[in-house]
């Protein structure tokens, strides 16, 4: 069985998606601006200071950041398998539900039962995987952190004792660096948010590209669609109303 609109795979899942795209570009993007902005100026206010000391503060940045790089990619796969898996439970939940009579009728609560059970098992394995590299994303990004200290007192004094920089100018320069590197560190808490409201809202634009190339128009109650591509097939059918059960089950 082919279908020609996939996008009605995931009319079921539109309201999800909507609130995790909503959730995201909510307070979660606001704070990640807020701290990228501030970031920005604590950089310029430290380079204006002491290009030198601030420089060498961030020299780890080339290697930090291929290695955040890598461990986001790592985390996207797992947020969108877990969104997956969530799904095709919320569907068995409801598809037992809305035929909970025939279900009772042909004792398949087991069946139902061990359906859920194993895609909650599949999303919490998907969840896992997606502390794990956020954890991974964290610890990097204190490493990081303390890595600046050792190099700004180690190269600071050096600064001083030659004469070319002022305590002060130290100070300021250290602190600039450290805000903003603060100021960084606190869109990581929200980027599991993010993560998960990017995913959605492809999913959304997926199914809205989709709908938009497949043109069709309504007659009356019944929606009438310029290409169906694809066959349904019936065969040994003993009961009705199960084995439409068992089709949406699967889709």
């Amino acid at each position: 069985m082919s279908i020609s609109t996939p996008w009605l795979l995931y009319l079921a899942d539109g309201p999800s998606y909507t609130q995790e795209l909503q959730q995201a570009t909510s307070q979660p993007l606001g704070l990640a601006l807020q701290s990228i902005s501030s970031s920005l100026l604590s950089f310029g206010l430290a380079f204006y200071m002491s290009w030198k000391l601030t420089l060498v503060m961030l020299a780890g940045l080339p290697l930090i950041i291929p290695i955040l790089s890598f461990l986001s990619s790592r985390l996207q796969p797992n947020i969108a398998g877990q969104q997956v898996e969530m799904s095709k439970a919320a569907k068995h939940v409801s598809n037992a539900l809305t035929s909970i009579e025939t279900v009772k009728c042909f004792g398949g609560q087991n069946i139902e039962f061990e359906r859920y059970v194993a895609a909650l098992r599949r999303a919490t394995a998907f969840y896992y995987h997606q502390v794990f590299w956020f954890a991974a994303q964290v610890g990097v990004t204190r490493m990081a952190t303390m890595g600046m200290y050792v190099q700004a007192f180690w190269f600071g004094g050096a600064l001083l004792n030659k004469g070319e920089i002022t305590a002060e100018n130290i100070f300021i320069a250290f602190l600039g660096t450290t805000m903003a590197v603060g100021a960084f560190m606190q869109v990581m808490p929200q980027l599991l948010i993010l993560e998960k409201g990017k995913a959605a809202g492809q999913k959304l634009r997926a199914v809205m590209v989709q709908n938009s190339k497949e043109r069709h128009h309504t007659t009356g109650e019944r929606a009438v669609f310029d290409t169906c591509i694809g066959d349904i097939e019936f065969r040994e059918v003993r009961s009705q109303s199960y084995i439409f059960l068992e089709l949406c089950s699967q889709l």
